[in-house]
């Protein structure tokens, strides 16, 4: 993954600020002139874009949603819905049971943030 390696000092007062890119493996890519947000611009654009943060939303089958968690990595949004806990189906709690003979079965599901 490339990354900002470190603010540089610019031989010229005239550069403004200026920011090393870093190859996965550690060595210098380029040298991008300009704001933070512009080298991390670059930063994404060469990683393939921006990471991708995602919500977990509890859907009823009633009707209704519930958001329970946002700004979640992909990772973390699947490891959540991977337990059996989050869907009326296969939980085994009181507060899980307690919720499905009141809103009807349900499940936990993740969605791409925008």
């Amino acid at each position: 993954m490339y990354t900002i390696a470190r603010e540089v000092v610019p031989f010229f007062a005239v550069c403004g600020q200026m920011w090393e890119i870093a190859k996965p493996d550690g060595s210098r890519l380029c040298i991008v002139a300009g704001p933070r947000e512009q080298a991390q611009a670059a930063v994404d654009a060469l990683n393939g874009g921006p990471e991708a943060t995602y919500s977990v939303v509890r859907y009823f089958a009633k009707g209704g949603n519930e958001t329970l968690h946002t700004c979640l990595s992909l990772e973390d949004a699947k490891a959540h819905c991977e337990d059996p806990e989050t869907s009326s189906r296969t939980c085994t709690s009181r507060e899980g049971l307690a919720l499905a003979a009141q809103r009807g079965p349900w499940f936990d599901g993740y969605v791409k943030e925008d």
